[in-house]
């Protein structure tokens, strides 16, 4: 497991770009069991925002869902960009797959975008397509962090896609990928997704058209240090318009001090698609 430790100076603060596009975005839900609680909870989409509060729509975990010892579990959310209540497209019938083991799959049946509890390897780094007729893939590089709680995942359509980039000034191109780090706070909640690391900075090994970072109230501006803390504020960095290269691209977190991450050395990406990672720290 790849430590990322605190430098001895302060993280520079990322500038507000020009052109930071407003998202009415929602909280998710993040749940660890396997068939627990009402797939139709209401309420799930009640708050603005792209980060989810930890503890949203929690429930009782399924005592069956217990991976072996070699495997950890992966659990956690996967919604539309502006929440599967509030429009014409939903991440419902997504199939999320391991990609080392297309076998290991499941299907998002859940209105709230909950994934059903899967098991991964626990050595090495493993890499978990979601795949929808409606969305652009999601290429998501998950690193086991036996802390790491929930995930939190967004997806985009081309269309959606195409208008957050003509909010940010750009032009999106389809021969590149478009890539999403969090940095979160560990927990041992699997219920929670954990709270953005204030000040981490991000860096991407691949050249990309810009770099935007979500400044926790619904917007993303030029940038690539988090800025806001506490839930339901900003964990993203969003890399625009990423060369794809040789399919990896290095990711380089320096947190704040008396801080420590984990996440991956690198991530897949993909022409046209969307890779996400989350990055997992925690306070010395």
């Amino acid at each position: 497991m790849r430590h990322i430790h605190a430098t001895a100076t302060a993280v520079g603060q990322a500038l507000q770009g020009p052109a930071g596009l407003s998202l009415s975005l929602i909280a998710a839900c993040v749940l660890a069991g396997a068939g627990c609680a009402d797939d139709a909870s209401p309420g799930i989409d009640a708050a603005p925002g792209i980060d989810a509060a930890p503890g949203i729509d929690a429930a009782p975990v399924d005592a069956m869902s217990t991976c072996a010892a070699d495997q950890v579990s992966f659990t956690g959310s996967y919604i539309d960009w502006d929440g599967n209540s509030t429009g014409p497209f939903n991440t419902l019938d997504t199939t999320v797959a391991e990609v080392a083991n297309p076998d290991n799959s499941t299907t998002i049946t859940a209105p709230n975008g909950r994934v059903t509890t899967m098991c991964m390897p626990q050595a090495g780094d493993s890499i978990v397509t979601l795949t929808h007729p409606d969305y652009l893939t999601l290429r998501y590089t998950f690193h086991p962090v036996s802390d790491a709680g929930g995930f939190d995942l967004r997806g985009l359509t081309p269309a959606r896609a195409d208008e957050l980039f003509t909010g940010l000034g750009i032009t999106r191109d389809t021969a590149t990928a478009q890539v999403l780090v969090a940095v979160r706070m560990s927990t041992t909640n699997p219920d929670a997704v954990g709270d953005p690391v204030v000040g981490a900075r991000v860096q991407l090994g691949n050249a990309a058209a810009g770099t935007y970072v979500d400044t926790g109230s619904g917007d993303f501006g030029a940038g690539d240090t988090l800025l806001t803390g506490g839930a339901a504020t900003g964990a993203f960095v969003l890399f625009a318009n990423t060369e794809v290269g040789g399919g990896e691209a290095t990711v380089t977190v320096t947190p704040p001090a008396q801080v420590t991450c984990d996440g991956p050395s690198s991530i897949q990406v993909s022409a046209g698609e969307l890779a996400a990672t989350t990055v997992t720290c925690r306070s010395l």
